[in-house]
């Protein structure tokens, strides 16, 4: 019985042996697995039209007037993206005193001109008077109540997601708002808005989505 036992221990050491020295000398083959071409993908935003519809000029104003135009993004891009946008800026013009800049030899009444309610209106460092009588809104996809781009701010504001090869329209309104007079025959203070103007620039950026793991 014991001889036995130590038989069987001499076969199971050897039989280690055999496998270790297979180990070194076994076939072997290998094949080369052509793995996928990997190339970055594309975000472009690009504003719609031919020739594109900016900038947009808005002129000869009164109190009471509103007007609303498009702003049409497309995603020319290959990838998804999702949409924001700010104000970059707001800067108001000032033209000067009316009347007496435009033609210096006209005859004018002096009780009806803007000076009368604007003493400020000479300085051509001053940025006007229109902006504060202006409300500027945006409205569209991903906006749930219209944004007020006067006092927005620079701040940035979400606005949707936009697929590869998709639009999105936007709209912007401009209301002169009409404050009323107190009577006819008084020069009111909105006359100090006469002439003057305000550029407001829009910048939208698209920004590629992360991908779902």
């Amino acid at each position: 019985m014991k001889k036995t036992l130590l038989l069987s221990a001499a076969s199971v050491a050897g039989a280690a042996a055999l496998v270790a020295s297979m180990t070194f000398a076994a076939f072997n083959d290998y094949e080369d697995v052509a793995g996928p071409s990997i190339a970055a993908g594309t975000i472009e935003l690009d504003q719609w039209g031919d020739p594109a519809p900016w900038p947009i000029t808005i002129s000869n104003m009164a109190p009471g007037d509103s007007v609303s135009f498009p702003v049409k993004l497309e995603n020319e891009g290959t990838l998804n993206g999702t949409l924001y946008g700010k104000v970059d800026s707001i800067i108001g013009i000032e033209d000067g005193c009316d009347v007496r800049d435009l033609d210096p030899g006209q005859w004018y009444d002096p009780a009806l001109v803007e000076a009368v309610v604007d003493p400020d209106c000479g300085n051509p460092w001053s940025q006007g008077d229109l902006m504060k009588y202006l409300t500027v809104e945006l409205t569209g996809p991903g906006i749930a109540a219209p944004i007020d781009l006067m006092n927005a701010g620079p701040k940035e504001f979400l606005l949707t997601g936009l697929k590869a090869h998709a639009t999105a329209t936007y709209w912007v309104t401009v209301t002169f708002v009409n404050e009323a007079l107190p009577d006819v025959y008084t020069i009111a203070q909105q006359n100090d808005a006469q002439g003057d103007g305000v550029c407001i620039t829009l910048k939208f950026a698209l920004v590629a989505d992360a991908p779902q793991l």
